[in-house]
């Protein structure tokens, strides 16, 4: 555990709390920035939007399967 005296640092980027404008600590003193934040919150919405786009065809390409296998063209 770290003393009170301990420099906090972003555990993803190295911004010291002197730098950056915000640490968030979590479990087991695993600390993230607010830059890091919202490096994350962009790949996730990236990555949601890529599985949005691909739930179309693999919704079309269910279905089609699904119309091979009771016989339906």
């Amino acid at each position: 555990m770290k003393s009170a005296n301990d420099v906090l640092l972003c555990d993803f980027c190295g911004n010291s709390q002197h730098v950056a404008k915000l640490l968030v600590r979590g479990i087991a003193d695993a600390t993230i920035c607010d830059e890091c934040i919202d490096t994350c919150v962009e790949i996730v919405a990236e990555r949601r939007a890529q599985r949005t786009e691909r739930l179309p065809k693999i919704v079309s390409a269910a279905k089609a399967l699904a119309a091979k296998a009771i016989g339906k063209r």
